[in-house]
């Protein structure tokens, strides 16, 4: 599984109310190429695989997917969460979005460029490593000019 292609499901009643990519201090660039293709190859994987199966047990949950394969055409199923304001909400924002979260109208969220502050999130020993290779990429670059 690529790391770009996880994704995080709100269930709402049984609906599919929102829809976040699950690393979301990440930019990946073929997200946002993707964005149609995936929102509709997962959304209609959950109504015709996922809804009927989990309603009689489930109507709020939060849902994980990610999209596999060579032609990253299939969709798998990585667990399920408590639909709860401490469950993460990529995306979203559980305190000022409850409302869409709960009730929709459905939307599905990536990071169309890359977002500021995303590195002080980081833990340390991961920001370091961060810092040492992009600091060679951004070597590289420069020799380049």
């Amino acid at each position: 599984m690529d790391p770009d292609m996880e994704f995080r499901g709100f269930v709402s009643n049984g609906k599919l109310t929102a829809l976040s990519q699950y690393n979301h201090l990440c930019f990946w660039p073929r997200l946002v190429q993707m964005k149609s293709y995936l929102e509709k190859i997962i959304v209609d994987y959950f109504y015709s695989n996922i809804q009927k199966k989990l309603e009689s047990n489930f109507k709020n949950y939060i849902i994980d997917f990610c999209v596999v394969g060579e032609k990253l055409d299939q969709i798998w199923v990585i667990e399920l969460n408590p639909f709860l304001s401490t469950t993460d909400g990529c995306l979203f924002s559980w305190e000022n979005e409850k409302s869409l979260i709960e009730n929709g109208p459905f939307e599905f969220r990536i990071n169309s460029k890359i977002r500021s502050g995303g590195k002080s999130l980081m833990q340390t020993s991961w920001r370091e490593i961060f810092e040492k290779y992009s600091n060679i990429d951004n070597e590289e670059d420069e020799k380049k000019k």
